[in-house]
């Protein structure tokens, strides 16, 4: 869920909100453990471990090794997920996010993957955070943070005049006319 601190610095740049939706990251909600991804790809006949050798086999070895940026970048996931401790693929975080995203969305423009299995393997990691968020969502949340302030404005201007004009006359023996004038001095000052 997208809150207003995650776009507070594009509303300060003065983004307009296509762009900042344009420009919210791609992260997951949490981490892709590399054991699931590694029995998706198996269940989707992408790519699996040879039983003997335990070398990966497949379809996404084919193309990593056709070479090429998807070749490159295939190279770096198989490398990253054949590391003794390597538990996880940080999806979660921008850079992991951005690079996953260049990956599965080149997979999906090349015919490799369909965009149901991007989508899956996305899911993995829980889904993209800010998946749900609208340009009217963003429009909403500004024009909300937007009110809260004039709200707090408008306090904090009305807890001025009041200690201005009434709390002088708070505890000490006033006449009414000492009241209304005060009253009408802080009401005219409101208005001003």
């Amino acid at each position: 869920m997208t809150s207003y601190n995650d776009i507070k610095d594009s509303v300060d740049a003065g983004m307009t909100s296509q762009e900042i939706l344009d420009s919210l990251p791609t992260t997951t909600r949490y981490a892709i453990s590399i054991a699931n991804l590694e029995n998706y790809l198996d269940f989707q006949s992408l790519a699996n471990r040879n039983a003997i050798t335990g070398s990966w086999q497949g379809t996404l070895v084919t193309v990593m090794e056709a070479g090429g940026e998807l070749g490159a970048g295939l190279s770096a996931l198989f490398s990253h997920m054949n590391k003794p401790h390597s538990a996880e693929i940080s999806s979660h975080e921008p850079a992991w996010a951005a690079m996953m995203n260049s990956l599965l969305g080149g997979l999906h423009l090349g015919g490799v993957i369909t965009a149901d299995q991007a989508d899956s393997i996305v899911a993995l990691g829980g889904g993209h955070v800010h998946a749900d968020t609208t340009v009217d969502a963003i429009d909403s949340m500004v024009s909300d943070h937007n009110d809260s302030l004039a709200a707090a404005a408008n306090d904090s201007r009305y807890n001025e005049l009041y200690n201005t004009h009434i709390s002088p006359l708070m505890g000490t023996v006033s006449t009414d006319e000492e009241w209304t004038a005060a009253l009408l001095a802080m009401s005219q000052a409101w208005a001003a």
